[in-house]
This record gives structure tokens, C-alpha cells and sequence, in this order.
């Protein structure tokens, strides 16, 4: 099989012709780009994390399954991994969650992890939460990272019902990431937003409805955002704008985690299960 480099370098010198030869196709060809993430198998320190914990699965749809993960018991939170990664990911807070009094979910998003599929797009993020939820649920909290809380927003103003949720590193803006996606692998400006387009109409789903400043301020769950002021992936700034247009929502900024560390930094752990440990707290108090 051909390194992620090779396929690159093949891309980026394809690339600048076909969006002067074909545009259209071009952007076709971005989108699928776009919409494939990089499946990487699970660090060892996640097989540790998996220990103890039950499999399943659910269905995605026929002959397309997603693998589940579940420890303890109480009232249930959710965890969300982002793009590319994996629910192993997200296990290191299984334990801290469990010794809170939680029963603890997590999953492989369409096309990442151990899951069916090749292509993945935040509208199947959110059908895949959804599905997960009603088969786990009723959810207590979510704790989500980068592209994962997108998915978990549409998913919410889709109906998905859960008392407190926990973002981390959420982006705020997709088409920069479109537009940095085509920049990285060569493509002439225009094509991302031809890209963008094709997404729009295949999925229908305009992306500015992915965006904090339209869904946020219809949210009633409660929201805590923790960024890191190093995430070099997705920037500060995109968090504050998601607590911003969030009612009520708080927002915590760390320091020296960057993006993929911040998941599992004892630090940001502890900060995540004492705001759902709060709220339940609260709910069993009245």
C-alpha cells in the first residue's frame, strides 16, 4: 500500500491541473478528499484504556456497524472523538468517569476506527451520535473533542437530548478547513468553494448551520468549552466563539496541552468529570 506521502506528492502535482482543466471535477474530487479520514490503529496506552470495558456494536446502516464501548454504571455520558481519531482515544476518561459515578460510552464515528465505511461527514457524525444515544441513553452528559462537538451540535439541534456538555477544542468555522484542506494538497483557488457546494447539495446541509453563531443560541444544554492557548489545529479563538454564542456556557483555557493531548491531560479530565459530577449532584439532590 502507497505511504500517506506518496499519495500526497501524487495528489499535489495532479491537483493544480485538474483545477484548471476541470474545475468541476476538481472540487468533486476535494470533497471526496475532505470527506476521508486517516484511520491510525489504537496506541497501546488505549488498548489499556479498553480493559474492562464491554463491546457492542449498533447500525449505522445495513452491513455498517459501529463499535461501542461501555464501563460502569449511573447515569450515562457519552464520549466523542474528532477527525481521524478513534473512541480509544477518548477511554483515558473512562475510569476518572466511572469512579464519579458514571456508566461511560464511547465509539468509532463512521469511517474512523474499527468502524464500517470509508468516507465520513459531519451529517453522519450526527446520525451516528443519535443512533448511539438512543441505543445508550438517556444521556446524562457528552464530553467531545474538535470535530466531534460539530457533529454533537447538529445533533442537538437535531432533538438529541442530554443535560451537560463538555467541549474540547471545538472548531467553529468548516469552510477554513475546506479552504486549508485545498490549500495543503495544491488545489487553485475556487475549488474549496466548489468543493463546498458539492457537500452542501449531497448532504444538504449548508455549512454556515454548523456554525456556533447559528446554532448556539438556540442551545439549552449546559455547556463547558476547555481550549488550550497552544492548539495550533484548531485556535482558541474558535472555542471562545462557541462559548460565546452558547447561553450560559463557560469556557476554560489551559495552557501547554495543545489539541490531541488536551483529551487526556489529568488536568482537563478532572475539570470535565467535576462539571458533570456537579450538575448530577444537583439532579440527585432534587
Amino acid at each position: 500500500m502507497a505511504s500517506k506521502n506518496t499519495i500526497v506528492r501524487f495528489i499535489r502535482g495532479v491537483a493544480p491541473a485538474a483545477s484548471v482543466l476541470t474545475p468541476p471535477l476538481a472540487g468533486r474530487w476535494l470533497a471526496t478528499l475532505f470527506c476521508t479520514p486517516q484511520r491510525r490503529p489504537p496506541l497501546s496506552r488505549e488498548l489499556k484504556w479498553l480493559e474492562g470495558s464491554t463491546r457492542s456494536a449498533v447500525s449505522y446502516q445495513k452491513n455498517y456497524n459501529l463499535p461501542i464501548w461501555t464501563w460502569g454504571e449511573g447515569p450515562t455520558v457519552l464520549l466523542v472523538h474528532g477527525w481521524s481519531g478513534r473512541g480509544s482515544q477518548m477511554a483515558g476518561m473512562a475510569h476518572s468517569l466511572v469512579e464519579a459515578g458514571f456508566k461511560v460510552v464511547a465509539f468509532d464515528l463512521p469511517g474512523h476506527g474499527d468502524a464500517d465505511g470509508k468516507l465520513s461527514a459531519l451529517p453522519m457524525f450526527a446520525k451516528a451520535i443519535r443512533l448511539v444515544a438512543d441505543q445508550v441513553g438517556p444521556l446524562h452528559g457528552i464530553i467531545a473533542h474538535s470535530l466531534g462537538t460539530t457533529g454533537v451540535s447538529l445533533a442537538l439541534a437535531g432533538g438529541l437530548s442530554v443535560e451537560k456538555v463538555v467541549y474540547m477544542a471545538p472548531p467553529e468555522n468548516m469552510p477554513i478547513y475546506l479552504q486549508r484542506t485545498g490549500k495543503l494538497l495544491g488545489f487553485r483557488p475556487g475549488i474549496a468553494a466548489r468543493a463546498q457546494k458539492h457537500l452542501e447539495t449531497l448532504y444538504g446541509l449548508p455549512l454556515k448551520s454548523a456554525r456556533a453563531t447559528t446554532f448556539g443560541p438556540a442551545m439549552s444544554a449546559s455547556l463547558l468549552v476547555i481550549h488550550d492557548d497552544t492548539d495550533t489545529d484548531v485556535l482558541l479563538e474558535e472555542g471562545k466563539l462557541v462559548a460565546r454564542h452558547w447561553p450560559g456556557a463557560e469556557l476554560i483555557v489551559t495552557h501547554g496541552h495543545g489539541h490531541n493531548r488536551l483529551v487526556r491531560m489529568p488536568e482537563t479530565v478532572e475539570i470535565a468529570v467535576g462539571f458533570l459530577n456537579r450538575e448530577k449532584e444537583k439532579s440527585e439532590a432534587g
